[in-house]
């Protein structure tokens, strides 16, 4: 941690620190305040009145989505082994991949190649100009 970041953990109270760290691990509100007992209305009041905690919680979120980022890179990348059963008795293995996973990621990497354009275009009769009159009552 940078110098920067040493100055506003000292800002924090010892709650206020518990809870930054930890949301990455935790990965929800919930699950953080109940790990350090806290209400989330504590948390929810932190972050309207503390500029230094709503600081510290941006990089905490950031942290966790790292986290999240690197297990989907890992699940689509390296897959996960699943055992294979035969009558009740397992006689195998197979390496399973998330296709899906894969997909959200080259469209976040490489937008310009995967991202879906939608292109929408108006045209008249056999693609010509579409001609309009403008009438007023009077």
């Amino acid at each position: 941690m940078g110098q920067e970041d040493n100055t506003t953990e000292q800002k924090l109270t010892p709650k206020k620190a518990a809870f930054l760290a930890s949301y990455p691990v935790a990965g929800t509100i919930t699950a953080a305040c109940d790990a350090v007992k806290i209400s989330r209305t504590s948390h929810y009041a932190w972050l309207r009145e503390d500029e230094d905690y709503r600081e510290a919680f941006e990089a905490a979120r950031d942290e966790f989505t790292d986290r999240l980022e690197a297990e989907a890179v890992r699940r689509a990348h390296d897959g996960w082994t699943e055992p294979v059963f035969y009558q009740g008795a397992k006689c195998g293995a197979v390496r399973r991949f998330d296709s899906t996973m894969l997909i959200f990621l080259l469209k976040a990497n490489r937008p310009a190649k995967y991202r879906e354009t939608i292109r929408k275009e108006h045209s008249g009769p056999n693609g010509s100009d579409i001609t309009f009159r403008v009438v007023y009552d009077e």
